[in-house]
């Protein structure tokens, strides 16, 4: 019985602590996936949407977000960004906060950075206002930037 207990407080912290403030920042990936090739990420078109990173449930977030467009499509720009390492995290364009309807653009790049990720179809982005750095397996927010 003892066994039984000591494992049952021992996975309830071990989830407790998954999304939980980290201080370090860590690349997710390697170096070459955070300096795209030239020209992909400073000639990123026309700025549409602009916001700037606030906090979240967890985490520290901090740079800012743009919806930029050219003839290839359209595309959000993390710049000066940074955030603390957390499991899952994921950039979504979403309507609200916390993300309900949402979409999805992809597994976070790095955790510091400028950044690209391509955005598919043409979003109504009086709807979709928010750039979310989101948590998928434990649904928290680490940071969300208003685009205007």
């Amino acid at each position: 019985m003892k066994n039984f207990q000591f494992v049952t407080v021992l996975v309830t912290i071990v989830f407790a602590m998954a999304c939980q403030k980290n201080s370090t920042v860590v690349p997710v990936n390697p170096p070459e996936v955070q300096n795209p090739p030239s020209g992909s990420v400073d000639s990123v078109g026309k700025l549409l949407y602009m916001g700037t990173f606030m906090q979240g449930v967890e985490g520290t977030v901090a740079g800012s977000a743009g919806i930029y467009a050219d003839s290839l499509g359209q595309r959000l720009v993390l710049d000066s960004f940074s955030v603390t390492q957390g499991p899952d995290l994921h950039v979504y364009l979403a309507k609200e906060l916390p993300p309900l309807h949402f979409i999805d653009l992809g597994k976070l790049k790095a955790t510091v950075g400028k950044q690209v990720y391509a955005i598919t179809g043409m979003p109504d982005y009086k709807s979709y206002k928010y750039a979310v750095v989101h948590c998928q397996q434990y649904n928290v927010v680490f940071g969300s930037a208003v685009l205007k």
